[in-house]
């Protein structure tokens, strides 16, 4: 939908990530709203572990663009596939970090929709460092969140695959996916075919691999196999307003309580 480009603010001589639509997509009316809608998505969502916007326009022109807070760093992908796998600190810190930013999302009304290695960064730059969540470029606002069939085969929730009404639990869902990729080496679901891996989500197991013996349950495990149960109803959830009108409510000091329990309750037992 759009191409990013790092530039710099002629007023303040700082790095920044500008946004502008491909050209394939100007003048298309459905680009034109998803690139509203991510701009929307990202004014709510106030948070330390999602890019500020700095400034945007070209809408009356037909060219939009937006200008976001550069995050220097790499993506979790990238670092995958050099390491395989995290260290146990590393996918705790990669988990709490992503939990915040998803619960500051949810508690603006907005839906990420895509949460996977490749829109997840490590940043050393500017603040602390931090994981953060990138491309918000098909995120959902509030009610609009039905039949979001869009995503990323593998680390989308099987209501996402199939096209059926999501919430927040589904982001959860892909949180759980990545978690288990940093922790385990290789994906939980793979595929190229989001309704066979929806398919299989339903009617196999959690997944399971010889990996798991040698390195131990462990927290980030017991972790990522709370948020992958297949209904939703039964993933590790305290869930914050997913109501179109939840207020903008400042970023989370602390780890939402799904989190919390995720991270203390044994491993599940697969849910039939």
């Amino acid at each position: 939908m759009g191409e990013v480009y790092e530039a710099r603010d002629r007023r303040s001589g700082r790095r920044v990530a500008c946004k502008v639509i491909r050209p394939e997509g100007v003048g298309d009316a459905a680009s034109l709203a998803m690139f509203r809608a991510e701009l929307e998505a990202l004014g709510r969502a106030r948070s330390a572990h999602v890019p500020r916007v700095l400034d945007a326009g070209g809408a009356d022109h037909g060219v939009p663009f937006l200008v976001m807070e550069f995050v220097e760093g790499r993506s979790l992908a990238e670092i995958l596939r050099e390491r395989d796998r995290l260290e146990v600190d590393e996918v705790l810190a990669l988990g709490r970090d992503l939990a915040l930013g998803l619960h500051d999302m949810h508690r603006a009304g907005v839906l990420h929709c895509d949460v996977k290695p490749q829109n997840v960064l490590w940043s050393r730059g500017g603040r602390s460092a931090r994981w953060v969540l990138v491309d918000l470029g098909i995120a959902a606002l509030g009610g609009d969140a039905k039949q979001r069939s869009a995503g990323t085969p593998g680390y989308m929730s099987p209501e996402q695959a199939l096209g059926e009404a999501m919430d927040a639990r589904s982001d959860l869902y892909a949180l759980g996916c990545v978690l288990f990729r940093a922790w385990v080496g290789r994906p939980a679901w793979s595929g190229d075919d989001p309704v066979r891996i929806a398919w299989r989500a339903r009617m196999l197991p959690p997944p399971d691999a010889p990996e798991i013996d040698r390195l131990g349950p462990g927290p980030p495990l017991r972790c990522a196999l709370r948020f992958v149960p297949i209904r939703p109803t039964v993933r590790a959830m305290h869930s914050p307003s997913r109501s179109r009108s939840a207020p903008r409510t400042a970023p989370a000091a602390t780890p939402p309580s799904w989190w919390t329990h995720a991270r203390r309750k044994r491993r599940p037992q697969p849910d039939r």
